[in-house]
């Protein structure tokens, strides 16, 4: 498996709206998708935006860390009914920070 494999295996093992099998489905990020039954997947449907010379810090554990570059994806998420079948959808935001200077 390749490093960005593993790395988006790992996102979304770590989604904690999507723990609960019985009562949620797994992230789908192709949100742009008008027909995924008919139109497979691929990266222009992925909604995302990403801010270069971020300014500022996020504070993780109570340390201050600089992020010099952030990408904001959007992914939605299945709730399921008492049935198992999909009630709804909800859309969330999966933010991701470049940390460092972003220099070489």
């Amino acid at each position: 498996m390749s490093m960005a494999d593993d790395i988006g295996k790992l996102i979304v093992l770590l989604n904690p709206y999507t723990q609960d099998s019985a009562r949620t489905g797994p992230m789908d990020i192709y949100v742009g998708n008008p027909s995924p039954a008919t139109i497979p997947n691929d990266y222009s449907q992925v909604e995302l935006e990403v801010d270069t010379n971020y300014p500022g810090t996020w504070n993780f554990k109570g340390e201050a860390q600089r992020i010099n570059t952030a990408a904001r994806i959007r992914y939605r998420y299945p709730v399921k009914d008492s049935a198992g079948n999909v009630a709804y959808w909800i859309d969330d935001y999966l933010l991701v920070g470049f940390e460092g200077s972003g220099g070489p």
